[in-house]
């Protein structure tokens, strides 16, 4: 079931366009100053991926490691609002706006290889909840008429 969906969102999300990626860029990144200026911070991650990571980074308000019904609206509203400053200064594809909740379950696939990466922490347990997860992420995002 992993490589099977792994499989459909990699298909959705393989020919978005490449550029400068931050990696990282959630709210503990930014740093304001007393003056309002904003900051960003912690750049050890930005590579030339997908740019469109970064927006899901952003906007994502799940929890990975527990699902949360209301993580998909809370998701979808603040991508919706982010959406309307950010497109006054840069435009995206259809795809690209599309691929908004692939990337979220791209961004719990690459959390799950990183567990991988400490075998201590990957049980039966962790793995049938990570992908207990991902299908009821698969089904909030098919209900919403998104994959």
């Amino acid at each position: 079931m992993f490589r099977e969906y792994g499989n459909v969102i990699w298909e959705n999300v393989k020919k978005l366009p490449r550029g400068y990626s931050h990696g990282d860029l959630h709210r503990g990144n930014l740093l304001r100053t007393t003056a309002g200026k904003y900051y960003i911070l912690d750049f050890d991650t930005s590579s030339y991926p997908i740019p469109m990571y970064d927006i899901m980074i952003m906007c994502n308000s799940t929890d990975y490691f527990n699902f949360n019904e209301k993580g998909y609206e809370n998701s979808k509203n603040t991508y919706e609002s982010f959406l309307k400053g950010y497109t006054k200064y840069r435009s995206l594809s259809k795809e690209e706006l599309d691929s908004f909740y692939d990337l979220i379950a791209v961004s719990s696939f690459k959390r799950l290889l990183l567990k991988f990466m400490d075998l201590n922490c990957v049980d039966k347990e962790f793995l049938d909840n990570q992908l207990n997860w991902l299908m009821k992420w698969r089904e909030q995002c098919s209900k919403g008429q998104i994959i």
